[in-house]
């Protein structure tokens, strides 16, 4: 990705955004400047586009939590006929009607 930035005479600059969102002080930098050139951009008041962005951020961060569980899960379930998934011989987490 940072090759095919250069490329496009964009700087590549990542970010890694914690599981519940959180970012570090160099990142929050980085997304007020992005939200502050989209919003000259497109001449979107900035706290709309911060607002927007951060929603976005979130409904991602979910999305992708959500499809992590289900690989560990879809890997780890053990259906003994009763549709309850087990991990290590307990029962944890049952889903009416099985997956």
């Amino acid at each position: 990705m940072e090759n095919r930035c250069r490329q496009a005479g964009v700087v590549f600059q990542p970010m890694v955004f914690e599981s519940l969102g959180g970012v570090s002080g160099e990142a929050v930098k980085v997304i007020k400047s992005l939200n502050q050139v989209v919003a000259a951009a497109t001449d979107s008041p900035h706290g709309e586009v911060a607002t927007r962005f951060w929603q976005r951020i979130s409904i991602d961060i979910q999305r992708f939590g959500h499809r992590a569980l289900v690989r560990r899960v879809t890997r780890l379930q053990d259906f003994s006929g009763d549709g309850a998934i087990r991990y290590g011989g307990h029962r944890n987490l049952e889903i009416p009607g099985g997956l």
